[in-house]
């Protein structure tokens, strides 16, 4: 049993009470319309909550390809031009439009010929996910692919002819 203030007189009473006994005011007990009403209200605030943590994703999503624009754009202006230098293969066009969706990482590096450079790494409760980056086959082109749990999310490239 709780205690409620009549909304007439404002004294408190039992929330079981028909009337106030203070004023007299009636007090209609809860009916099943107001109880359908609240568990409505709170399966509405569980779908807000779910589209928070949706929202959330999104964030990361955009975050993340911001990161990889900004990574391309310094290593473009700051890479080392004698590519001469460099172990690792480059990246042809050809072998770009071989990566597939859900290929895994080793699947990639065989088409590629050589593992790709950790670019950023982001992990939760969730999982976790990958970004590497590899040279193209052209000064200044790039290619960028996203794991998500070792399995390819997304790819882009950059300059690759």
């Amino acid at each position: 049993m709780a205690l409620i203030k009549c909304p007439e007189c404002g004294k408190e009473i039992s929330d079981q009470s028909r009337e106030c006994v203070a004023c007299g005011y009636p007090i209609s007990p809860i009916s099943e319309q107001s109880v359908s009403k609240a568990a409505t209200n709170q399966s509405t605030n569980q779908i807000k909550e779910k589209n928070q943590v949706a929202g959330c994703v999104g964030s990361v999503v955009i975050i993340l390809i911001i990161a990889i624009i900004i990574y391309f754009v310094g290593s473009a202006i700051f890479s080392n031009i004698n590519n001469n230098q460099s172990n690792r293969t480059s990246v042809t066009l050809s072998e770009y439009n071989q990566v597939r969706t859900g290929m895994s990482y080793r699947e990639v590096v065989e088409i590629f010929g050589s593992n790709g450079e950790l670019v950023m790494e982001i992990s939760d409760a969730g999982g976790s996910a990958k970004t590497y980056s590899w040279d193209g086959s052209k000064r200044f082109s790039k290619v960028f692919i996203v794991f998500d749990g070792n399995k390819v999310f997304s790819k882009t490239q950059a300059g690759l002819e």
